[in-house]
């Protein structure tokens, strides 16, 4: 199908971008999309995908056991989306009631690459990334490094994509 043949074309762009898709899934993405155009391109689909849950069509991009190493380094672009941001410096009452403003601990994320799960810490604030950061969010990693099987961010290794999923709100 023209469908198949789409997607077939898109998913090394979008893996060189960070984005691993499934061909198969991909392709009824394209087929269900109200419009074919938005997944003319590389770019394109990439800015579209931010809008879906990636644990529905992603293949995964996060190294397997990633949990069990001491030390090492995501290498290369992988997109993972926030299923759960806290502020581990702060109890859970402050976080409800306070919203934005003021000094904020470190974060801390559980982010899904749409087959794994990882936990991350911030290093150093990450611009646009806050605990009212909403789950579906998508997050570029760059070569970012993980100790202790935790996945240390911080401006130079992270980047918020956007995204908005309104079913992991």
């Amino acid at each position: 199908s023209i469908m198949a043949a789409q997607a077939a074309q898109l998913v090394q762009p979008l893996k060189n971008l960070g984005l691993y898709v499934s061909q198969e899934k991909l392709a009824v993405l394209i087929e269900r999309s109200e419009s074919n155009s938005a997944f003319q391109n590389p770019s394109d689909a990439f800015k579209k995908l931010l809008d879906h849950d990636f644990r529905k069509f992603a293949e995964g991009g996060i190294p397997e056991g990633l949990g069990k190493v001491e030390k090492t380094t995501i290498q290369g672009r992988v997109v993972v989306q926030i299923t759960k941001c806290v502020d581990a410096g702060s109890p859970t009452n402050a976080q409800l009631l306070s919203s934005g403003g003021g000094r904020r601990g470190i974060l801390s994320l559980t982010v899904s690459d749409g087959k794994r799960e990882c936990l991350c810490a911030e290093r150093r604030p990450v611009p646009g990334l806050s605990v009212d950061t909403a789950p579906g969010t998508k997050l570029r990693l760059t070569d970012a490094p993980v100790v202790a099987g935790v996945v240390f961010l911080d401006a130079t290794c992270c980047r918020v994509e956007g995204g908005d999923v309104p079913a992991m709100r």
